[in-house]
């Protein structure tokens, strides 16, 4: 089945190659800047931005990477009105979900060269420009998602931009995330070494879910020449969870685990830009964020009490400065930034009313982070353009508690692309760099899951892993459609797997350097129309990666994957969209995931199961829309985990048992409603 459907993704890879490739509706607006108006997606009616950045040729979203420390790095390949989202720590597919398709003036592509922009390593950014209006835009949003268990999902949201030179944007919603994954019911059942002979028969329930408080609000407007944009972000997030497990063999025992944690976040920034000289851009940024969290856990078995208890707070303060010039045929780009980070955390754990000392339970980390860039584009030619640079970050860490940490780190991550448009329609793409990855405050802090009673210890001589990184990319366009085809090669040092931690009170798992890694993947992207099919309004979007990565284990000293590394996944949609009738549907597939995680006394397997979605747009009116959908219809386990244990360091230790808990929330329906006014 799954060389099926890899042989199945590569034909739908190869397919537009033999098609006609007649001109798009599209505008050049300026050097290396494609401007697609709304005719261009008027046959598939999109409701919203995100919609139709999915649907530009060539172009796939990338999310911002939240974990990512500064400003460089951390932002997604979207831009709105020329400048990243106003906050990092709402999700960028959220941020254009919210923007309604008929408030938008025309979407930029933009490439390599473009002058102003920083490309942050993407081959292409999408920029939304909205459309300039006195009057007041506002858009309300209600939704529900109903689960088979009784629980639902409601939602309800709004915005409200005011103004045309001096503009505030306000938007706010409430809403409850029902966590999926791991969680769910079904059997949670104990084998020996054959899978066959058990050990513990029961019946395992873990709904959990969180509801969510967000604003958000944004003002910009001209200052002395230049242009200033202000932005302040609060959520609350409050998630309950709750285990019950129904032991029927060998003894019939009832066990009951209760999670209650609270989150907050906090934002705040000032961007700045203004004109220096001919060709010439300053820019200033600074930002200040603050997270926290509050994290009890408890579980009841006829044995005694496990408790946990957790409390963080981490802050970041960020200074940025950039120059930016452009001349005739080439841009570049310098500038330095500053940051202070900062995380306070606290964890306890007892099993049966003993106290376990764990190690890195209690840690006080502050990181100050420095980084200079300098990076440029030069068209050789009019179909041959270089963009190169490098950043060298460096950062000083001092960790006090119950673990001590005074290190220094630096790294030099430069970069190369070349691109060349073979032909209007083609473009091949060559890339080259390093890049060294950021110590996650969390590695350096024990966190528990105390349903499960999983430890992972924090560790405190991690250091970054650092790769270089080369990929060729080749990119097809045609009408209203594309077919992107990449191969990357990775080659890692000090690869980040598990490992066993071994401390005063135990060996516990934690995240470690395993010493050198590679990973090749293998990558496609289709964006269809079947109008060639007679399908007229049909459209055919599909993605998928093949991996393939090697680390020597740490335990057993044998070579393996990465843990975590997905051999293959895939993703694709069909939709139609039937404009007389104001109507749009579609169906989405996406294929199985499996994971496997390689700890030094355990192998945990997590396979998310093959999921079908569908939805119906229906647009009484252009500023209402009407979507019902339904997810995951085919009612397979959302993970089905399978975990082989031993008493030990595997496989030397003697053989503990097999885990085999499939987790199923089953199918779930929603009705959501939008009205849009101003546009």
């Amino acid at each position: 089945m799954r060389k099926f459907r890899d042989g199945a993704l590569a034909v739908l890879a190869l397919l537009p190659l033999a098609l006609p490739t007649p001109a798009t509706a599209q505008t050049e607006v300026r050097e290396h800047v494609t401007a697609y108006a709304p005719a261009y997606f008027a046959s598939s009616e999109p409701p919203s931005a995100l919609e139709m950045v999915n649907l530009l040729p060539g172009f796939n979203l990338v999310e911002a990477d939240t974990t990512v420390r500064g400003y460089s790095g951390a932002q997604g390949n979207v831009l709105i009105d020329g400048r990243p989202p106003a906050s990092k720590q709402d999700k960028l597919s959220d941020t254009l979900k919210r923007i309604p398709a008929a408030g938008i003036d025309h979407i930029e592509l933009m490439r390599p060269g473009t002058a102003g922009i920083d490309m942050q390593g993407y081959p292409l950014i999408a920029n939304i420009v909205r459309k300039i209006s006195t009057a007041p835009r506002m858009r309300v949003e209600i939704e529900d998602e109903f689960f088979r268990h009784g629980q639902s999902a409601p939602k309800l949201a709004g915005e409200i931009s005011i103004g045309k030179t001096r503009v505030l944007d306000i938007s706010a919603q409430m809403y409850r995330n029902i966590k999926l994954g791991a969680f769910g019911d079904g059997p949670r059942n104990y084998y020996k070494q054959d899978f066959v002979t058990p050990i513990l028969l029961a019946d395992f329930s873990h709904p959990k879910y969180e509801n969510i408080w967000t604003l958000l609000g944004t003002y910009r407007q001209p200052l002395w020449g230049g242009a200033v944009r202000i932005n302040g972000l609060y959520r609350d997030a409050r998630t309950s969870g709750k285990s019950d497990e129904q032991d029927y063999f060998p003894k019939v025992i009832r066990k009951f685990g209760a999670e209650r944690e609270v989150r907050f976040a906090n934002e705040f920034g000032l961007q700045y830009t203004h004109g220096l000289w001919t060709g010439g851009e300053g820019e200033l940024i600074a930002i200040r964020r603050g997270n926290g969290e509050v994290i009890n856990q408890s579980n009841f078995d006829p044995a005694g009490e496990t408790r946990s208890s957790k409390k963080d707070h981490t802050g970041e303060t960020i200074l940025r400065l950039v120059e930016r010039q452009r001349g005739q045929g080439w841009n570049t780009e310098a500038g330095v930034e500053g940051t202070l980070n900062t995380l306070d955390n606290t964890v306890s754990f007892q099993q049966l009313g003993k106290v376990i000392v764990l190690p890195a339970a209690d840690v006080r980390l502050q990181e100050q982070r420095a980084e200079g860039f300098l990076n440029g584009t030069w068209h050789i030619l009019p179909v041959l353009a270089l963009e190169a640079g490098a950043r060298y970050e460096m950062s000083f860490f001092k960790q006090r508690g119950d673990s001590v940490l005074t290190e220094t780190l630096g790294y030099l991550k430069p970069r190369a692309e070349l691109t060349w448009n073979v032909l209007p329609t083609d473009e091949l793409r060559l890339s080259y760099a390093r890049e060294a990855s950021q110590l996650n405050f969390g590695n350096f802090v024990t966190n528990v899951q105390v349903a499960s009673l999983q430890i992972q210890a924090g560790n405190v001589n991690l250091v970054p892993y650092t790769e270089w990184k080369a990929e060729l990319t080749w990119e097809h366009r045609f009408q209203a459609g594309s077919v992107v085809l990449s191969a990357r090669d990775e080659a890692i040092k000090d690869t980040w797997d598990q490992i066993g931690f071994v401390s005063s009170t135990g060996t516990f798992d934690a995240l470690g350097n395993v010493g050198p890694g590679r990973r090749h993947t293998l990558t496609a992207n289709v964006k269809l129309p079947l109008d060639f099919m007679y399908l007229d309004g049909f459209t055919l979007q599909a993605s998928g990666n093949l991996r393939y990565s090697h680390v020597i284990d740490p335990t057993t000293h044998e070579r393996r994957r990465i843990s975590n590394d997905v051999p293959s996944d895939g993703v694709a949609t069909l939709t139609d969209d039937i404009s007389s009738w104001n109507l749009r549907w579609g169906v989405t597939f996406t294929q199985q995931l499996d994971r496997w995680t390689y700890k030094f006394n355990e192998i945990q397997g997590g396979h998310e199961m093959e999921q079908v979605d569908v939805f119906i747009e229906y647009k009484p009116q252009p500023d209402w829309q009407i979507r019902f959908f339904g997810e995951d219809l085919m009612d397979r386990p959302a993970q089905n985990r399978v975990r082989y244990t031993w008493t030990g360091p595997r496989p030397t230790a003697p053989y503990f048992h097999t885990e085999w808990r499939p987790a199923r929330n089953g199918p779930r329906f929603g009705l959501n409603i939008q009205r849009t006014f101003g546009n």
